[in-house]
């Protein structure tokens, strides 16, 4: 419409540059919430491969080995102290309730937000797109009960907004502030994504998935080597000889 297209021309190199930067914000914090959702998604589907499928059929024998090396070592061993330390710990289930004061904030926070992020409450049409993709996030939080990230946007949109006798300059210089430390938060997820794919247990469900295309049953190959090892192991400690006893002197 021409009144925005108006709007828009009207703008100084500043406020130009202002609407800009918001417009990356939004951006990396759509990548960092898409990163933060993989890294969520394949922590899981890793916890789960651990738990139902290598464990049962691979985590079981290869304790076994360990507890019959120690054997033949003389030395006692627990098998809950051999493979399973080293099994991704279970993560508490999260409390879907929540407590009757952080549901009152809840509610503040939300109704605060709302009035300020609403799209019909941007002050010019260049800066609707914005108001609506801040609604979407706070209607998100909200409805997971993110108390955490409405906080950090209640604070967030006191810059933004309640300040109004701010400059347009210390406006663009915090809004700058604010894209760095977002792009290191996208850059230290993606390094966090990034160990979590090339992790060892990633790298074995991948080949599993992979060669069961083709009819290979990885898991069962790797529990067919531990059980022959352990019937090796086996064999060694069943025929090691009991240490002679040293007979009692006797005094005559």
């Amino acid at each position: 419409m021409a009144p925005s297209t108006d709007l828009i021309a009207q703008e100084t190199p500043v406020q130009e540059a202002i609407r800009f930067s918001r417009g990356r914000i939004v951006e990396q914090e759509r990548n960092i919430s898409n990163l933060i959702d993989r890294f969520v998604a394949l922590e899981m589907r890793l916890e789960d491969f651990h738990e139902q499928e290598y464990w049962p059929k691979v985590g079981i024998h290869a304790e076994e080995l360990d507890v019959m090396r120690e054997k033949i070592l003389g030395r006692s061993i627990k098998p809950e102290a051999v493979h399973r330390k080293e099994r991704p710990r279970k993560k508490p289930a999260k409390e879907k309730s929540v407590a009757p004061g952080e549901k009152d904030e809840l509610k503040k926070l939300y109704r605060d937000l709302a009035k300020r992020y609403h799209p019909d409450a941007a002050p010019h049409a260049k800066d609707k797109q914005y108001y609506e993709t801040r609604m979407s996030a706070v209607n998100d939080a909200f409805s997971r009960g993110d108390l955490r990230t409405l906080r950090r946007m209640f604070e967030d949109s006191k810059a933004e907004i309640e300040n109004s006798d701010e400059t347009d300059e210390s406006r663009l210089r915090t809004l700058r502030i604010d894209e760095t430390i977002l792009g290191q938060l996208l850059r230290d997820y993606g390094r966090r994504l990034s160990r979590l794919e090339g992790s060892s247990v990633s790298r074995l469900m991948q080949d599993v998935r992979k060669s069961a295309e083709h009819g290979i049953d990885v898991l069962g190959d790797m529990a067919d080597g531990f059980k022959r090892r352990i019937a090796i192991y086996q064999d060694i400690f069943e025929g090691m000889s009991p240490s002679p006893k040293i007979p009692p002197s006797s005094c005559t």
